[in-house]
């Protein structure tokens, strides 16, 4: 037999099938354990052949409950020794039961643990997956469904007429709520008689009520109908996978599978359906649907797969309005925002998770000094979290922008080496292995950054210095850093490149002087093509991501009657052109006294643009050499090639400059929002007098946030403090460009005093600045400080020096790390008084997310740390153990709300 046979035929290859082998016993005992059977086979083998030799079973297999046992004997000959033995009629079981065998090849569906053949033309669960095609990688693939099982799934009432609907729905009703309400009742009435009848002295006899007897004990009112039957639904949820399909049905192992948006009515492994067949979803969701499907098929982002948890597309929601004429499409951002709140619950958790080891750790040392854990560590939430902030923009956010050179793969079949076509071009890095993917269909991408991507890939075409390969490390061209300010009209392109004479595996000596003629020639081939003409709006095609959308739709037509029965095609017109936005064919629902008309919308499909999104002329290019195998730090240094040496944005009434690896927050609008939080917190330190505050911002960068709370006016001085000499620089810049004057110990400054000189930057070590302002400051004079460290987190020297000063009363940390280093931070922040950590603790009083980066899982946090006063530590660290019994809790519960 062949393999091709053994493939049509579901029959596996001649030398695994067993069959042959293998004989069924009947008539066993139900319940044998394996010795047993063991023992009672080498009976039968010894009552049927005395030569043990002759007869040898190699497995054997017995289901608990069954009486039948399955032998596999070592060679076929033996099995029609074995079964003539048994059918003699000498063998029996322990019971006297006389015991009967045949052959597995003629046993058929004889055996009764319900695994049937196909030899009735039935087709059990077995034979079914075994029927389901088996993809290169192991998964496992069903066949596609056709529009009656989407149907079955979906709205299984579909081949009746209305009225029928409503009389099974009547009759369901009856049996599965009032038959059930009744009976649920008069097992009460049991229970309670029971009750009675085992303790008459101490319960009350209750006879049942006397119209539980009737029939009907509770009347159901006939079923109002609906008022339509097709196209009614509202609100529908589509699920993005991939659709099944089967352009040959003489050979349905050859599924194609298609990203788009739909139904699972068959599970994941047949695939995503279309909902045009149901005829309970409108048009509009139908159209929504095979336009998401159209931009799947360019996206470089995949569906998400919920086994491996891999993947961006997950769901899509659209809302309809037929009277208002209006359409919501929820493309995740309010699933998005509900996901980063658990993620938030679970950083909190995280804290009280470290301050717990840490009173666990030092539970001696602590013990020795009569302190105990935290009194509010026993409440069921520590630490509450406020709500999640949205962010204001959620596509096209994104105001600096990393791609690297690289290949695109493209061709009939990407996946296949034979006929990929590998181009040199600009953008992301998804798969690896799969070459660099275009940016065009991100969303929170701006259209200038992908503009630019456009121009360096057709500057690439023509280009002899090949692009970097990090494997070989060799090329030229590796990354390209666009940074953009909507608001100012700027943009800022910094190309980082390999030494282009004699670097990154290119040649020595005389080739390398040719390579570096040729490098001087392309570098101002491509500033001139960057900067000839305006940068053209490249064609963008992704789905906006939108808390709601308002599509202004032309009208609404009524088709006039419909047809009674059969299958009704139904088209939306997009653009008043004609066009077909969704062909649909679904059977119409029958109801008497004629038919419901459908009503097709025909919604303006006019993508919408946000206002910022627009194309800015590049006002500065840098260069960046770099031989490392990484990528270079911030502060490495860049070469001026073109315009401005800076950039200029707008951050709330300030104005920033930005130089090339000076940080600033990638959300300019949500920026604005996540400062404003802070100025509020920072507000409460001094309500009354807050230009009295003195504020130190510990990683301060370019002085975005205490320049901004100076201008809301809630501190009064502003100290710097950070250890990139780069960015001080900008942030002394900035603090005059904003009217305000720097300290004299900053260069090129009159002196003055802190009245006139409210702000000064350090470039140094937070540790060794603190000690010496404070120093210099009054004891009345109230202090804050606020952090907006990098992932790393803040140092621990950091955390001494904030601990050791009781006079910083507040502390606002800013995390974009809110579940690697801010529970670590936050747990030293908390714990005990210690020789290494001294000071008093702190305790959170605020923990605030903020979502800066929509379409991705990356959450800003703002939380609140205030210092505790020598009262209130030594009460939360005395008294009661968080271990103490349950029924004391409540107690604990009521002194720790003075806390």
């Amino acid at each position: 037999m062949t393999e091709e046979t053994n493939k049509e035929n579901n029959t596996r290859p001649v030398e695994l099938d067993h069959t042959p082998r293998r004989l069924i016993i009947y008539n066993v005992l139900k319940h044998m354990r394996p010795k047993e059977l063991d023992k009672e086979i080498n009976n039968w083998i010894a009552a049927i052949a005395p030569d043990d030799k002759k007869i040898v079973v190699t497995k054997t297999k017995k289901p608990h409950g069954k009486t039948w046992a399955l032998l596999t004997l070592e060679s076929e000959s033996m099995v029609e020794t074995f079964v003539k033995g048994v059918n003699g009629g000498t063998l029996t079981n322990s019971r006297g039961g006389v015991l009967h065998a045949k052959k597995a090849s003629d046993a058929g569906d004889d055996r009764d643990d319900g695994r049937k053949r196909k030899a009735d033309g039935r087709e059990g669960k077995r034979a079914k997956k075994r029927r389901e095609v088996e993809e290169d990688d192991g998964t496992v693939v069903g066949k596609p469904l056709s529009d009656d099982e989407v149907r079955d799934k979906t709205t299984p009432y579909w081949g009746m007429d209305y009225e029928e609907q409503l009389e099974k729905k009547w009759k369901d009703l009856v049996k599965a709520c009032a038959m059930k309400t009744v009976k649920e009742l008069q097992a009460i009435f049991r229970q309670r008689a029971l009750e009675y009848k085992r303790n008459p002295r101490y319960v009350t006899k209750v006879s049942p009520y006397p119209y539980l007897s009737k029939k009907p004990a509770i009347n159901i009112s006939p079923i109002i109908p609906s008022p339509t039957v097709n196209t009614y639904r509202n609100k529908i949820e589509f699920t993005f996978g991939y659709h099944h399909s089967c352009p040959d049905p003489s050979s349905p192992e050859n599924i194609v599978k298609t990203p788009c948006a739909g139904f699972l009515a068959g599970g994941w492994r047949s695939g995503v359906s279309h909902p045009h067949p149901c005829s309970h979803i409108p048009n509009t969701a139908c159209g929504i649907a095979d336009v998401l499907g159209a931009f799947l098929k360019d996206c470089p982002l995949s569906v998400y797969d919920c086994k491996s948890h891999t993947g961006v597309w997950r769901t899509v929601t659209v809302r309809v309005s037929h009277r208002r004429k209006e359409c919501m499409v929820i493309m995740n951002y309010e699933k998005q925002l509900e996901k980063k709140q658990q993620h938030m619950n679970l950083c909190v958790g995280k804290i009280i998770k470290q301050l717990e080891a840490i009173f666990r750790d030092r539970a001696e040392e602590y013990k020795k000094a009569n302190v105990f854990p935290y009194h509010y560590l026993s409440k069921k939430s520590p630490i509450n979290i406020a709500p999640i902030i949205p962010s204001p923009a959620v596509n096209t956010y994104c105001n600096k922008s990393v791609f690297h050179f690289g290949y695109h793969h493209s061709g009939p079949d990407p996946s296949s080496s034979e006929t990929m076509i590998k181009t040199p071009a600009v953008g992301l890095i998804i798969g690896g292995r799969s070459g660099v993917a275009h940016p065009h269909s991100c969303s929170h991408m701006p259209s200038i950054a992908c503009g630019i991507a456009d121009v360096i890939g057709e500057f690439l075409k023509d280009c002899p210095l090949s692009v970097y390969d990090c494997k070989s490390h060799t090329g030229v061209w590796r990354t390209v850093t666009v940074r953009v300010s909507h608001r100012r009209k700027e943009c800022m392109v910094i190309i980082c490149h390999a030494p282009p004479g004699g670097g990154a595996g290119e040649t020595n000596g005389k080739g390398g002087k040719k390579m570096a003629k040729v490098w001087k020639t392309e570098k101002k081939r491509l500033v001139k093509m960057l900067t000839g003409k305006a940068i053209p709006c490249p064609e963008r095609t992704f789905p906006c991501v939108k808390r709601s959308v308002r599509d202004e739709w032309q009208g609404w037509e009524e088709n006039g009657e419909g047809v009674e029965g059969g299958e009704e095609e139904v088209g939306e017109d997009v653009d008043g052109e004609g066009d077909s936005m969704s062909k649909r064919t679904y059977p119409r629902v029958k109801r008497s006294g004629g038919t419901s008309n459908i009503i097709a919308a025909s919604p303006d499909t006019s993508t919408e643009t946000e206002d910022a999104d627009e194309m800015v002329p590049i006002t500065s290019i840098f260069f960046q050499e770099f031989d490392g195998l990484s990528l270079p730090s911030p502060s490495h240094p860049v070469q001026h090639a073109f315009g401005k040496e800076y950039l200029e944005e707008q951050l709330g009434e300030c104005m920033f400059r930005i130089s090339p690896g000076a940080f600033f927050q990638v959300n300019t609008t949500g920026a604005e929002v996540l400062y404003d939080a802070v100025v509020e917190k920072l507000r409460e330190v001094a309500p009354e007098n807050p230009k009295d505050t003195l504020l130190f911002d510990v990683c301060c960068g370019t002085g975005t946030i205490g320049l901004h709370c100076m201008k809301k006016g809630v501190v009064g001085r502003v100290v710097g403090v950070d250890i990139a000499e780069p960015a001080i620089r900008d942030a002394i810049v900035n603090a005059k460009e904003n009217g305000y004057k720097t300290s004299p110990d900053n260069d090129d400054d009159d002196g003055g005093t802190d009245e006139t000189h409210p702000t000064r930057y350090i470039a140094s070590r937070a540790e060794l600045v603190l000690q010496s302002e404070l120093s210099k400051t009054a004891s009345t004079t109230p202090i804050a400080a606020v952090v907006d460290p990098a992932r790393d987190g803040l140092h621990a020297d950091v955390i001494k020096s904030i601990r050791a000063h009781n006079s910083i009363t507040r502390l606002v940390y800013v995390s974009c790390n809110p579940g690697g280093t801010l529970p670590r931070d936050a747990a030293l922040l908390m714990a005990p008084t210690t020789k290494k950590y001294t000071g008093l603790p702190f305790k959170v009083t605020c923990a605030q997310p903020m979502d800066m980066f929509p379409s991705t899982n990356h959450v800003e946090m703002i939380m609140v740390f205030d210092r505790m006063s020598e009262e209130e530590y030594k009460k939360s660290i005395e008294g009661q153990d968080v271990k103490k019994p349950a029924q004391t809790k409540v107690n604990e519960d009521e002194k720790m709300t003075d806390n």
